[in-house]
């Protein structure tokens, strides 16, 4: 018997189950049991058992497909979703895509007009150079010409002030001589002045009465002869030659002679004042060269200590100069494992780790509050570096280090970075932090206070 979702067909065979369900295969059911109720004989009971028992497996068989067939359903259901989210998501990739594709071609066109705009500016740049150049190579000229120009003006003004020199030395040698004239025409002036005082006394004549001619004179027995009036004339010359009398000289004199002991006291007093600062400059010069000597001493010994740990071996000492035209001191310094004549045959890390040692035994024998290293670190490897770190580390309880580098290693062992930065508008500001307030290290002990301050470039 054939059983369909609109009835069933009465056949001999296996009962087959097409397509029906539940309450379909419930009411066949039903309706076979009717059927089977009314047996009209014992071939006819058999018929209806073994057609029962096809009906309950071929209703088993039909659970199990439908089972299987709601499961696949489910999982036809679950792929659809997943295509359906996959094709959303790709959608959303292509659109991303095409936004992106989209993106760099207006940042490509973007990139061809500044490439434009670059290579008109490069042009214009360029014709400026010329420009420029020729500008400069004229102004060049011109101050090669006014160079010799200003040779040949400072030629002439040192001739001109070299007569005019002459000419002031003259001048004053004129101004001399017109001086000693003055003093002499003076000098005359009053001994003639005395004479003609003298005469008027002698002859008693008024001071506005002239003088007489000495050829006119008479003597008592007659006129003077004039070998007389020549004797006169002389012994008035001589007279006149003898000056006035000073009648304040012998206060002059005392005055002079008191001047005179003081002006030798004073110059005994130099005297014994040039002895003992000549005595004073030997001691000095005395305790220079021991004082030198000590500390050269003390600065070659932790000059040696510090290049040995700086290069981890080697040596290094300074000795005085022997030449005597160009005194100094000499540097001495063989890294491990090397013969070096000079320290130019050094490179220019070693060169650097060997002023870096000295500079350090100098602050070792003689601390200085604060220093200041300028990329010192620059020619080092990370190990050299660590090294210097340390080095600086024992000198930080008497001396503040401020380094301006920009190497790592040197920067994380600061106390305190100082730096420059750039934001977006273009302004420069100086940033600073603290590295014991910014938090310990992962993994490490808390910061000790170094007192290394250090300081960065940034943009």
């Amino acid at each position: 018997m054939v059983v369909t979702r609109d009835g069933f067909v009465a056949s001999p065979g296996l009962v087959h189950i097409v397509g029906a369900s539940g309450a379909t295969m419930a009411t066949l059911l039903a309706r076979l049991r009717e059927e089977l109720a009314v047996p009209d004989g014992p071939k006819d009971v058999a018929a209806a058992e073994a057609t029962e028992h096809a009906a309950f497996a071929a209703h088993a068989a039909a659970s199990k497909a439908a089972e299987d067939a709601r499961l696949e359903a489910a999982t036809s259901e679950e792929r659809r979703g997943s295509v359906v989210r996959l094709r959303d998501e790709l959608d959303e990739r292509i659109a991303e895509t095409e936004r992106r594709i989209q993106q760099e071609d207006e940042r490509a066109r973007a990139l061809a007009a500044q490439e434009e705009d670059t290579r008109s500016r490069l042009s214009l740049a360029q014709a400026d150079l010329g420009r420029a150049a020729a500008e400069a190579r004229e102004a060049e000229r011109s101050a090669e010409i006014a160079r010799e120009r200003a040779l040949a003006a400072e030629g002439s003004r040192r001739e001109s002030e070299q007569r005019l020199a002459k000419a002031r030395e003259h001048l004053a040698e004129l101004r001399g001589e017109r001086s000693k004239l003055a003093v002499e025409e003076e000098r005359a002036s009053g001994a003639l002045r005395l004479l003609e005082e003298q005469v008027r006394a002698e002859l008693g004549l008024a001071d506005d009465e002239p003088l007489p001619d000495p050829g006119s004179l008479e003597g008592d027995d007659g006129p003077v002869e004039p070998n007389v009036v020549r004797d006169l004339q002389r012994l008035r010359r001589r007279l006149i030659a003898l000056e006035p009398v000073n009648p304040l000289a012998a206060t002059e004199l005392a005055e002079i002679g008191q001047r005179h002991d003081f002006l030798t006291t004073q110059k005994d007093d130099l005297e014994k004042a040039i002895t003992d600062l000549r005595t004073l400059a030997d001691e000095l010069a005395t305790t220079i060269a021991e004082q030198f000597s000590t500390t050269l001493m003390a600065v070659d010994r932790e000059f040696g200590l510090f290049f040995q740990r700086l290069f981890n071996g080697g040596e290094a000492r300074l000795r005085t100069s022997d030449d005597l035209d160009e005194p100094g001191i000499d540097i001495v310094a063989r890294p491990p494992g090397k013969r070096i004549g000079s320290l130019t045959q050094l490179s220019g890390g070693e060169r650097a780790l060997t002023a870096v040692a000295l500079l350090l035994a100098i602050l070792r024998v003689r601390p200085a509050p604060f220093c200041v290293l300028d990329e010192v670190d620059a020619a080092l490897d990370e190990r050299n570096v660590g090294r210097f770190t340390d080095a600086l580390r024992e000198l930080t309880d008497r001396t503040q280090f401020i380094v301006i580098t920009h190497n790592r290693g040197t920067i994380e062992a600061a106390d305190t970075l100082y730096g420059v930065s750039m934001d977006e508008g273009g302004v420069s500001k100086v940033i600073s932090m603290r590295l014991s307030e910014a938090g310990d290290p992962p993994g490490g002990s808390p910061r000790e206070d170094r007192r290394i301050t250090g300081r960065a470039a940034g943009a």
